[in-house]
């Protein structure tokens, strides 16, 4: 059974990709199994990232990344996504990733 946060991650996806006249896909992905693959390192800054913080608004917070963004045409899907500091997310925006 997929999480809340799982199903609350989705939905947000396909508004936005309405929002934004494009056609995707979205997959139904468990927060914790990108963390789990990234190993809970920042694919951006490549620094862990903690897996409590006290404050929703700490530049340090867990958040999923799209690698390309949905703006940009990306997919929400298990290998566009990605573990990400919310400071180094919010860095990034809209822009692609370039690959590694």
């Amino acid at each position: 059974m997929a999480t809340s946060w799982a199903i609350e991650m989705a939905e947000s996806a396909r508004r936005r990709m309405v929002e934004l006249g494009k056609k995707g896909r979205v997959e139904l992905i468990e927060p914790d199994s990108i963390f789990a693959r990234d190993r809970w390192v920042c694919q951006i800054c490549f620094r862990p990232i903690p897996k409590t913080v006290s404050s929703p608004y700490d530049p340090q917070r867990a958040t999923i990344d799209h690698r390309l963004p949905l703006a940009a045409g990306g997919n929400h899907t298990y290998s566009n996504l990605q573990s990400a500091h919310l400071g180094c997310n919010s860095a990034k925006g809209a822009k692609a990733q370039p690959p590694s």
